[in-house]
């Protein structure tokens, strides 16, 4: 289950194992951020275990 919040409201809630491109892939590893080739910060990000 992925869930991605964003100032405090939910913008993403996707069962993984249910979607044909997303179930074959690993459930553990590195987490990344992404942009788009413009300068951008991150701060206050948070990882939270849910199991």
């Amino acid at each position: 289950m992925v869930n991605v919040i964003i100032n405090g409201r939910e913008v993403i809630s996707c069962d993984t194992s249910k979607h044909p491109d997303l179930k074959d892939r690993l459930k553990t590893g590195y987490i990344g951020v992404q942009n788009h080739r413009s300068p951008i910060d991150f701060r206050n990000v948070r990882i939270k275990r849910l199991f």
